[in-house]
């Protein structure tokens, strides 16, 4: 019986009540399996954490604190914070959210990922219920400097069904989905939550998404153009100028961010020594960013980790120095092993990285390619010299950015006898918000400095679909394409 169910659900278009056929997006997507929401090595994973979970607060498009699975908070003693919970806050099954459920959905995050939650775990002295729409936070720090609003926006809080084994549920969900049981390694399936606080019956938006591994001899860039089987795409600006006629003249949508992503080179595990850092401060010496990007467009030389635009960029930002720097003994006898994956880092810029990396060393680099999903695997494992890829850059929570920075089984900066993690404790504890910034931004200009990493250029996401797919209601403060925003057009 299980194998007619899940055969029908493969072979069957979703037909609603009526006999109406739901609207429903299709696309392809690197995401980590098992989901776990609270666990984002990869931006697909952001975008499954927000589709499956609520957090108690959110960012509204103009970046404002605002409710979510809350309906207010506030400060009842110096160092408590007090969240009261929806009226109408419900689980995709219909069964009321309590403060109980949010209480051991947010522990258990805490206890399963205590590197990745570090921040929030050194924040609390406890979490509190004194009644079932009531969760109270006691705090180690005054409640109103503490960051707390902040950093329950972040994806990693969204409330999740948990078992009485401790495990999670996602076929049951307090966010604009829920996980279809017979979903997989390969393929995703999420069904619209009707009981989500946002649920709009009227809104044209997607009954369901189904997310596929990728075919690995596919262009992810010209997907749409060669494979009928999907609406949606996202990308990066740097693709084709040709791609995008091509998608104009088909009349596709189009979702662009400002710059929004870091292409970089960063230190391996076993190459995170003094020699590994003068290796990265010898190219940042002899390699022209420029040599990164010929034959490429869409992007914007960086010095820095940031931008101009967003809190975080240092408009004193110098890395220059007179000093001489030569290429260590340990890389001048052997090909300097490179981390990529063929998800971030195209044939043409590839092809760049190896020709500027064997001008500058004397010998040609040897690239280990993975897929986008095992990439973190393998930054944790930490058997390499550079790992060669993007990571996202995120505004206006300078402080969850900066814990997704430095903290976590593969952070972009590893910490230097904890010096780093040391440092981004004492910004927490700063008050005044211009001097906490100050203090995050010093922390990044000398992860730079000492050759923790090599800033090379800044991207921006790119979001494409079919003509039925409506982006008009996903801001461009987004981080990605929001499932819950995409709307479809009515059909003629």
């Amino acid at each position: 019986m299980k194998q007619l169910i899940i055969l029908f659900l493969t072979i069957t278009p979703l037909i609603a009540v009526g006999g109406t056929a739901m609207n429903e997006v299709r696309t392809y997507m690197p995401f980590t399996f098992p989901v776990d929401p609270v666990k984002i090595q990869i931006i697909p994973d952001m975008d499954m954490s927000y589709a499956l979970g609520s957090t108690l607060v959110e960012w509204d498009a103009e970046k404002q604190i605002s409710a979510g699975l809350s309906e207010s908070w506030k400060v009842i003693s110096p160092n408590t914070y007090r969240f009261t919970i929806r009226k109408n806050a419900k689980w995709s099954n219909g069964n009321l959210v309590t403060s109980a459920d949010v209480k051991k959905s947010l522990e258990r995050g805490m206890k399963t990922y205590p590197e990745d939650l570090r921040s929030l775990i050194q924040m609390i002295d406890g979490i509190e219920t004194p009644s079932t729409h009531e969760i109270d936070f006691k705090l180690k720090m005054p409640a109103k400097d503490s960051g707390l609003l902040g950093k329950l926006t972040e994806p990693n809080f969204g409330v999740l069904k948990i078992s009485e084994k401790g495990s999670i549920d996602l076929s049951v969900s307090t966010g604009a989905f829920y996980l279809q049981p017979f979903s997989n390694k390969n393929e995703l399936t999420l069904i619209r939550n009707t009981e989500w606080h946002h649920f709009d019956k009227n809104a044209q938006v997607a009954d369901r998404v189904v997310v596929r591994k990728s075919p690995k001899d596919i262009d992810s860039q010209s997907v749409l153009l060669s494979d009928s089987w999907p609406n949606l795409i996202e990308t990066s600006s740097l693709i084709g100028a040709d791609y995008l006629a091509k998608y104009g003249t088909k009349k596709f949508e189009v979702w662009k961010r400002p710059l929004d992503k870091f292409f970089h080179m960063q230190l391996g595990k076993r190459a995170a020594t003094p020699e590994g850092r003068a290796l990265v401060r010898f190219l940042q010496k002899k390699i022209k960013p420029s040599e990164f990007v010929i034959n490429l467009s869409g992007f914007s030389l960086a010095e820095q980790i940031f931008p101009r635009g967003y809190q975080l960029y240092d408009s004193k930002f110098s890395n220059k120095s007179d000093a001489e720097i030569k290429l260590p003994s340990t890389f001048q006898k052997r090909p300097l092993e490179i981390l990529i994956s063929p998800a971030r880092v195209s044939p043409t810029l590839k092809e760049n990285i190896s020709k500027a990396i064997t001008h500058s060393t004397g010998i040609e680099p040897k690239f280990i390619s993975v897929s986008l999903e095992e990439v973190s695997k393998y930054k944790a494992n930490g058997d390499f010299d550079l790992y060669a890829g993007t990571i996202g850059l995120a505004d206006p929570d300078p402080e969850g950015v900066m814990s997704f920075y430095l903290e976590g089984d593969a952070p972009l900066i590893l910490p230097a006898g904890n010096n780093y993690l040391q440092r981004l404790d004492s910004a927490r504890k700063e008050k005044d918000i211009e001097k906490r910034l100050r203090e995050m931004r010093e922390i990044l200009h000398d992860a730079v400095c000492e050759g923790y990493l090599l800033p090379i250029f800044h991207l921006s996401t790119v979001g494409i679909g079919r003509p039925e797919l409506d982006f008009s209601h996903i801001p461009t403060s987004d981080e990605s394409v929001t499932l819950s925003k995409i709307l479809f057009r009515e059909k003629k």
